[in-house]
C-alpha cells in the first residue's frame, strides 16, 4: 500500500527565556503513547514592523492521535523577538482535501533596541482553520488563518489579533519532511512576517 504524507503527523516547520517553554511545547503533543508524533527544526527570517528580517530558529512538535485530534506547538527566537504557541484541533477529511479547525494560545514578545519604537509583550488566544491539499503522494500544501484577541498585554495595547499562513512540505526521505513556509501575524500596534524553511522527523 502506498504511504501518503497526508497520513503522517505534521510539524512544519533561543533566547534563555524560551528554553523552558520549548521543553514544555515539545512534551505537550506527545503525552499519549498512541499517535504519530513529529519533531522539527528550521530557519526563520522574522520581519517586524518597519524593519528588515532578523534570522532566527524555530522548533516545532506535533502529534496526530488515533482519534484524529491534532496537537502542535512551536517556539521561534530571533534578535529582539521570541514567540511560543500551542494548539489543539481536529482533522476533518473532506474528499481529496482535509481541514483542521483549531484553538490555540500564543505568546509573543517584540523588543526594539531603539527607545522611540514601541515594544510589546502579548499573550493571546485565537481560533482558526487550516486546509491541507495533497499534491501527489509526497507533497502537501497547507494554507490557513485564525482570529483572536489579546488576553494579557505588557507594554502594548490590547485588541484583535489575526494571522495567516501558507506552507508546502515535501517528503525527502522515509519519515523526513522538508518544508517552506510564510506566516503573517498582526497584533495591536505591531505586525510580523515570518519566512522559514526546515526539516521534520515523523516517528512511526
Amino acid at each position: 500500500m502506498k504511504k501518503h504524507i497526508f497520513n503522517k503527523a505534521f510539524a512544519f516547520g533561543v533566547s534563555h527565556k524560551s528554553i523552558f517553554a520549548v521543553a514544555v511545547l515539545l512534551t505537550f503533543p506527545a503525552v499519549a503513547m498512541a499517535g504519530r508524533p513529529s519533531l522539527g527544526i528550521g530557519y526563520s527570517n522574522v520581519g517586524l514592523t518597519g524593519h528588515s528580517g532578523r534570522p532566527g530558529v524555530t522548533i516545532t512538535a506535533g502529534n496526530l492521535y488515533s482519534n484524529s485530534v491534532v496537537a502542535s506547538g512551536s517556539a521561534t527566537a530571533a534578535r529582539g523577538f521570541y514567540s511560543m504557541n500551542a494548539s489543539i484541533g481536529k482533522l476533518v477529511p473532506a474528499g481529496a482535501v482535509s481541514f483542521v479547525p483549531y484553538v490555540g494560545m500564543d505568546f509573543l514578545n517584540v523588543n526594539y533596541s531603539q527607545p522611540q519604537l514601541p515594544s510589546a509583550t502579548d499573550f493571546y488566544g485565537l481560533a482558526g482553520v487550516d486546509m491541507n491539499v495533497p499534491i501527489g503522494t509526497s507533497v502537501m500544501l497547507q494554507i490557513g488563518g485564525g482570529y483572536g484577541h489579546t488576553l494579557m498585554t505588557y507594554g502594548g495595547n490590547g485588541g484583535s489579533v489575526y494571522q495567516g499562513k501558507a506552507e508546502i512540505g515535501f517528503e525527502v526521505a522515509p519519515n523526513v519532511t522538508a518544508n517552506i513556509n510564510v506566516r503573517y501575524v498582526h497584533i495591536p500596534g505591531q505586525s510580523m512576517t515570518d519566512e522559514g524553511a526546515g526539516l521534520s522527523y515523523h516517528f512511526s
